[in-house]
């Protein structure tokens, strides 16, 4: 290649460098290039990787702080400016290309995109669900309309909660605090609906996790049979993916419909 195509190949490589999205060939051919470029790593790529995922991090983190991506932005400009600083005089430091500038803006924004995507639609669901629970508890004065609260037993009387159903909609949520989190290789929450008048068995309510202890959580009822005429709702712990019929070994809540 001629010293122009070198320059373009470690301009495009190097861009890859700062999206850690080289493969082990195209490290070996930059370390290479930078060898016979006498080249450095452009520093202004790392600046704009790293503001771009401080930025994505704040916006859509619920737990990196504005002090600390401030930290993280103090940072990288630290790095920014030590790496200018100690570049040998006659060495080689890429200037990024427009080709180069548009391809790693394109990379960038489409890696971001896609993270942002996975995150919103999972802040959509959880609104999702938050609202069309709401919008059950506003018809509790319905006949069809089930809604009651939950009580822990003995081993989980920190846990609180309430249950909202409607026979006619057959739906309804669960909003749980402080259960524990559990781990779903191990162990798995289920729910069981107790209505008399549709089986002898208390009818499977789902099986769900809980990830986190703190606030809310809101979690949507699987009934595999239609509900009538609910008369309890109760939270079983149970082996990972559930069972057909529960023993009630590890009984966590029971709501008594009124």
């Amino acid at each position: 290649m001629t010293n122009e195509s070198d320059k373009d190949r470690f301009e495009w490589l190097d861009a890859g460098r700062a999206l850690g999205d080289l493969s082990p060939q195209e490290e070996r051919e930059w370390k290479e290039l930078s060898a016979k470029l006498e080249a450095t790593a452009d520093p202004e790529l790392d600046w704009i990787v790293s503001s771009l995922e401080t930025e994505f991090a704040l916006r859509n983190s619920r737990s990196l702080s504005p002090a600390l991506v401030d930290r993280l932005n103090d940072d990288a400009k630290e790095f920014v400016h030590e790496e200018e600083a100690t570049t040998p005089p006659g060495k080689f430091v890429p200037m990024l290309s427009f080709a180069a500038a548009g391809w790693l803006a394109a990379a960038c924004f489409a890696v971001l995109f896609i993270a942002n995507l996975g995150l919103n639609q999972k802040c959509d669901e959880e609104l999702t669900a938050d609202a069309a629970r709401s919008a059950l508890v506003e018809r509790a004065g319905d006949t069809e309309v089930t809604f009651t609260t939950f009580s822990g037993t003995a081993d989980f009387a920190s846990f609180s909660g309430d249950v909202v159903w409607s026979d006619s909609d057959q739906s309804g949520f669960m909003r749980l605090n402080g259960l524990a989190a559990n781990d779903p290789t191990k162990a798995q929450y289920q729910l069981w609906i107790v209505d008399p008048s549709r089986a002898t068995e208390p009818v499977d309510g789902g099986v769900f996790d809980i990830a986190t202890s703190e606030g809310d959580s809101i979690v949507p009822i699987d009934a595999k049979l239609r509900i009538q005429s609910p008369q309890a709702f109760v939270i079983t712990r149970e082996k990972p993916g559930g069972v057909v019929i529960s023993k009630q070994e590890v009984v966590v809540a029971i709501a008594q419909a009124s």
